[in-house]
């Protein structure tokens, strides 16, 4: 399984965003990429409890993030992309 985070900008620097993930993660396969203006996340084999944990996290702090599950890139990207577009409209 994929997980996938995508990250709206916010007043949190990415760089310290990206700390945070390797903190809790850093023995998982991850890759950060840019796509669109988006910063996305990939993690493989992560529990779905500790992503959620993640975006509480970020979004106590005024993140505003998106994230999804899938069995490959495009699908966990697809269903991120997804969630970050209803938070966005909460917002």
């Amino acid at each position: 399984m994929v997980a996938c985070l995508m990250i709206k900008r916010s007043e949190i620097p990415y760089e310290t965003i990206k700390q945070i993930i390797l903190a809790e993660f850093k023995w998982v396969d991850h890759e950060f990429c840019e796509e669109e203006g988006q910063e996305i996340i990939y993690l493989w084999n992560v529990k779905k409890v500790n992503i959620w944990k993640i975006v509480i996290l970020l979004e106590v702090s005024q993140v505003i993030v998106g994230y999804g599950f899938g069995q490959c890139k495009n699908s966990a990207r697809d269903a991120a992309e997804s969630k970050l577009v209803m938070r966005e409209k909460e917002m």
